[in-house]
This record gives structure tokens, sequence and C-alpha cells, in this order.
């Protein structure tokens, strides 16, 4: 036939043989097409550069336990370029934004977002312990 079986009167013996050599011929060829058994290829993450196995080795425990990357010492040019940003937004105007939202979170929840000043001179006294 057009698949490789045998036709014609086939003992079972032999039907068994044929249909294993089969299978085996297609899982070589479909191993073949996914590339089993070639070399595994590493690659850096952040480049994508074909590394060693040493390298990929050594990068994979620079990450801690979670996969991410260990944190690392900021360099001065990275301070000065986050504190810039940071001033450039407005450090009264981040204040004021965050002031807002806190007052809208109290509005919402009932409670005042800053107490009242208290006032002395309208004041009742308050009773204190006998002494």
């Amino acid at each position: 036939m057009a698949d490789g079986t045998a036709t014609g009167l086939v003992s079972a013996a032999e039907l068994q043989k044929e249909t294993a050599r089969l299978r085996a011929e297609q899982e070589e060829r479909r191993r073949a097409a996914e590339g089993g058994g070639a070399e595994t290829v590493y690659r850096d993450r952040a480049t994508g550069r074909v590394v060693s196995r040493e390298e990929a080795a050594a990068s994979r425990q620079a990450l801690g336990r979670d996969g991410k990357p260990l944190p690392r010492a900021k360099t001065a040019e990275e301070v000065a370029a986050e504190q810039h940003l940071e001033w450039r937004g407005g450090l009264a105007q981040q204040q004021a934004a965050r002031e807002r939202a806190a007052a809208m979170v109290a509005e919402v929840s009932g409670a005042s977002p800053l107490p009242p000043p208290p006032c002395t001179a309208l004041a009742a006294p308050q009773p204190g312990p006998p002494g």
C-alpha cells in the first residue's frame, strides 16, 4: 500500500512486526523534524546573543529564588537620573496630589483626613482623674 504496509494475506505476527516498524519510522521522522538530539543553544536574556553553557549557568546563579535578577547597587548616574525625574515632576505638586488622594479616600470612608485643630478658647474643661 501507499503507507508501506503489506497487502494480501498477512499473518498476525507479520502484521504486528509491520506496525511496530512503521511506528518506529514515524517516531524517528517526528524526532528528526523537531530537532531531537540537537545541542541546546543558550542565549543571553538581555541581548539575545549565543553564550556558552558556563556563561548561561553563571547568569542563572545571579537570579534569586523567584527567578528575578538579584538587586544591584545603583550607579551615581542612575541615582542622578531618578533624582532629576523626581525634581522635574514638582515635589510640591506631588505632595499636594498625595494629600488630595488621602482626602478623597477619607471622604469616601467617612473619616476626616485630618483631625480638626483643637480650639482651646471654647473647649470645656475635660474631666480628669481626681487628684
